[in-house]
């Protein structure tokens, strides 16, 4: 361990010994305490802000990933309703949340997709078997989520505003 320490000036040396270096980094820190409390709740409520924004951001990206996810199982049932006709099936609309047959002819051409809580199958409006059909699923929960349309005319299903009404004529995104 060292028992001295040198400080050079030029050609003037100085030796100060180990106590009264310590007696100086003493004396330099003594004054310094840590935080203050302001500084302590400014921190705290900078954090608060930014992982109440994180929270945001992450629950407003559930709902989407949802409604995709919904979106995806509707749009799969709409070759299965095309296989149905061309087969001379019937096709049924769904029932309460889905789960039942898709075609009267046998569940191989699937069934109709449970919708999760926040989702629910509207009326069908047309007929199914015939050329000018939709069929909509809208978004029952308090987060102001997207309808999801499907048409005969457009071939497919897409997402369209909360409160919109699903009609053959509506336009998909």
């Amino acid at each position: 361990m060292i028992k001295s320490l040198f400080v050079r000036n030029d050609c003037f040396h100085m030796v100060l010994s180990l106590k009264y270096y310590k007696k100086m980094v003493k004396k330099i820190y003594k004054n310094e305490k840590g935080f203050t409390l302001i500084e302590l709740i400014t921190v705290i409520a900078i954090i608060g802000i930014l992982a109440i924004t994180v929270l945001v951001s992450i629950s407003a990206q559930k709902e989407r990933a949802l409604t995709d996810k919904v979106l995806t199982e509707i749009s799969g049932v709409i070759p299965n309703i095309y296989l149905c006709l061309s087969d001379d099936g019937t096709v049924s609309a769904p029932d309460g949340n889905g789960g039942n047959n898709i075609c009267n002819l046998s569940s191989g051409y699937g069934v109709w997709p449970a919708m999760p809580s926040d989702f629910a199958y509207q009326s069908v409006s047309g007929n199914l078997n015939g050329d000018s059909w939709s069929l909509g699923v809208s978004y029952t929960g308090s987060g102001g989520g997207e309808n999801i349309c499907c048409t005969s005319k457009a071939e497919r299903c897409g997402k369209i505003a909360s409160g919109t009404a699903c009609t053959v004529n509506t336009v998909i995104k």
